[in-house]
């Protein structure tokens, strides 16, 4: 019996909804405060990301390249970014949040969670599943250095 985990078990059925209802971005009008490219060298996911102040929101915004997981993992981000205006700054959960499970999402982001830390936990497509949460680390840091230096 092989240890490897089924690799059509990665593609429940919250992991596909997720990924089904992505729609990318486009950047606004508006001047950016940063934007990023990141790339996945295992697979060839490609994302490009931004952060624009519009009004009195920091808006983040994603165009995806990537496998469906990816996908997932960066509609959990985006739903988490709506949610909670409260942690769209340097707090912003990035990574770490594969530590622990966040508090107050909704049944269907808890859910999508639990299925993208199956496979995480499982150390199975960890890289796909991080790459959103990587861009967004790097667009926050990006805006604060940038703020940090206009504030000098």
């Amino acid at each position: 019996m092989s240890d490897n985990p089924d690799r059509s078990s990665l593609y429940t059925q919250p992991i596909l909804a997720a990924a089904r209802a992505w729609e990318n971005a486009s950047p606004p009008d508006e001047e950016l405060l940063a934007e990023v490219t990141v790339n996945n060298p295992f697979c060839g996911d490609r994302i490009s990301g931004w952060l624009a102040k519009c009004g009195d929101e920091l808006e983040l915004g994603l165009s995806l390249d990537t496998c469906l997981i990816c996908r997932a993992s960066a509609c959990l981000l985006m739903g988490m970014w709506d949610k909670s205006p409260q942690v769209r700054d340097s707090a912003f959960p990035g990574t770490e949040i594969w530590s622990s499970a966040p508090d107050g999402l909704s049944a269907e982001l808890m859910g999508l969670y639990w299925a993208l830390r199956k496979p995480y936990d499982a150390n199975i497509r960890k890289s796909c599943i991080e790459l959103p949460w990587r861009a967004s680390e790097i667009l926050l840091h990006e805006r604060s250095v940038r703020a940090r230096c206009l504030d000098s």
